[in-house]
């Protein structure tokens, strides 16, 4: 028997064993749980721990800094009040610039606004000035020391610093905010085509931050240690929010330094550490990590692309701490976790149980849902998901929903769900179809990460007049050496045929999203 996917129980109604169907979890109206909109979380953490470190750094002289809630709260109504001097409540207004707490301040100020945070990335102007087009900015705030500030203007948006904004009084009237208004304008990664953009309400990113760090281990008042671009869902929504849920305390750093971060780490005694796995190799081939710079770290997570298992078991030989792996997207941040508590094996090689407040499941060819421990198409529910995509209708932009009649969002993330725990084993656009089977490129990635060659590995597909696509792997070897010979040597002996990459090459490294992430875009297009 199979069941649609359209016929699933209303939420709350129990799991059906032998399916791959979750119901939500989780009692949203728990004492733990955050505020409804960002606004009041704010006002209820400044209310209850003032003096509080909510941002931390270690400067160039190596001395730990820190800004707390109160200092913060006063600094983000300044700027808030700039803001609604210039722009009306609803306005886009996007952040650009690599100062973390002047990003910060101006990211609580647009909100307490009324305005949605449209975070842009850094890049050329003619990539600024097209991202703002996308989302017809209305307003872009940069730091006053930033490269940025000698932009006078942008064709498509007025831009103030954040200094000029937040010379105002303090005190500015309480916007009315409904928890599902939206709060963020998310760039997804377009790794595989051209981003699009999420938008996040203000109940979908603090459901999202809180369930995170909460199955990370942390407790109220924890610091967080996440340099992930706050551009970047990880880093917005999983560090800073996350760290706003906990009424604890965000670990600023400016780009990431290998060479620097444990002693930062060690210096301002975060609980919960969060990063991708180019970071972790950075850090441990540089061999300036020691265990005892972890001493205050509950856990290590480890995500936002694919987490090589034998790097998982490094971190935790060589550093003495537990790694967990995340799994989320621009449109559903934080959907899935590992917990401390897990057996090893589904802690380390699985990307861990569906979090809390959502219903999951596993769809197949059709619509229906596939038997317990199948794979399918990963299929999500709920509040703490994106409101829709951002859409251009000639002169108007308008929010259109992803989702089917009945609430469901398709991840496009293949997975299989075995007893409440979640594999991953391919993006739905990266599965290569060769010969009429499909092949899953994160499969073969992983056990050609188990050859001593092989440093990093990206497994695509590309056309093929006879078999409709083949298999290439581009390679950045462990020791330099572009002689593939041992490692098609590995594949012969680990892979069955089909999954053996056709054509391979190597690369000094691999072209990236500003989170790690390889475009595999971009390298297939080398074939083209």
């Amino acid at each position: 028997m199979t069941i649609a996917v359209e016929h699933l129980p209303e939420p709350g109604a129990p799991a059906w064993p032998g399916y791959s169907y979750l119901p939500r979890s989780g009692d949203p109206g728990s004492e733990d749980a955050p505020a409804q909109t960002i606004p009041e979380q704010l006002a209820r953490v400044v209310a209850r721990t003032p003096d509080h470190d909510a941002i931390r750094w270690v400067d160039s002289d190596g001395i730990v800094r820190a800004v707390r809630w109160r200092e913060l709260d006063d600094r983000s109504w300044r700027v808030a009040v700039g803001i609604a001097r210039l722009v009306p409540a609803g306005a886009r207004v996007g952040i650009l610039g690599e100062d973390r707490t002047a990003w910060i301040v101006a990211a609580f100020a647009i909100a307490r606004a009324g305005c949605v945070v449209v975070p842009i990335p850094a890049g050329p102007v003619s990539s600024i000035t097209a991202r703002c087009r996308q989302v017809d900015l209305d307003l872009l705030v940069v730091p006053d020391d930033s490269r940025y500030a000698t932009l006078d203007h942008l064709a498509c948006a007025r831009v103030a610093t954040a200094g000029v904004l937040g010379e105002g009084d303090p005190h500015g009237p309480q916007v009315p905010i409904d928890p599902g208004d939206p709060f963020l304008y998310q760039f997804t990664s377009g790794t595989t085509g051209t981003p699009k953009v999420a938008v996040l309400s203000h109940r979908a990113v603090l459901g999202s931050a809180h369930e995170y760090v909460r199955g990370a281990g942390a407790r109220d008042g924890d610091a967080l240690f996440n340099p992930l671009p706050l551009d970047h869902v990880g880093g917005s929504v999983a560090g800073l929010i996350g760290a706003l849920t906990l009424g604890g305390t965000y670990v600023a750093v400016g780009r990431f330094d290998p060479a620097t971060v444990a002693a930062v780490i060690a210096r301002t005694a975060p609980s919960i550490v969060g990063l991708v796995p180019t970071m972790i190799i950075d850090m441990l081939d540089r061999g300036n990590a020691r265990p005892a710079d972890f001493a205050s770290v509950v856990s290590v997570v480890g995500g936002a692309t694919r987490v090589d298992p034998a790097l998982i078991d490094r971190v935790e030989h060589d550093l003495g701490i537990r790694f967990l792996v995340g799994y989320g997207q621009s449109e559903a941040p934080c959907l899935a976790l590992s917990a401390l508590g897990d057996p090893q094996p589904e802690r380390t090689r699985t990307i861990g149980r569906p979090a809390p407040g959502r219903d999951y499941c596993v769809a197949g060819e059709g619509g229906t849902v596939v038997a317990d421990g199948e794979i399918g198409e990963l299929c999500v529910r709920g509040t703490t998901i994106m409101s829709g995509y951002l859409v251009r209708e000639g002169e108007t932009l308008r929010v259109e929903s992803a989702t089917d009649g009945h609430g469901w969002l398709r991840t496009g993330d293949l997975v299989s769900l075995r007893q409440g725990v979640l594999t991953f084993h391919s993006r739905l656009r990266e599965v290569v179809i060769r010969g009429g089977e499909n092949l899953y490129p994160a499969q073969i990635e992983q056990i050609l990460t188990g050859c001593a060659a092989v440093g990093e590995v990206s497994v695509f597909g590309v056309p093929d007049e006879r078999l409709g696509e083949r298999l290439v792997a581009a390679v950045r070897p462990a020791c330099g050496d572009s002689d593939l010979r041992a490692i098609e040597d590995f594949a012969a002996e680990h892979l069955p045929r089909a999954m053996r990459p056709a054509q391979w090459f190597v690369v000094d490294d691999f072209p990236r999203t500003g989170t790690g992430k390889i475009r595999k875009n971009d390298l297939a297009a080398r074939f083209h």
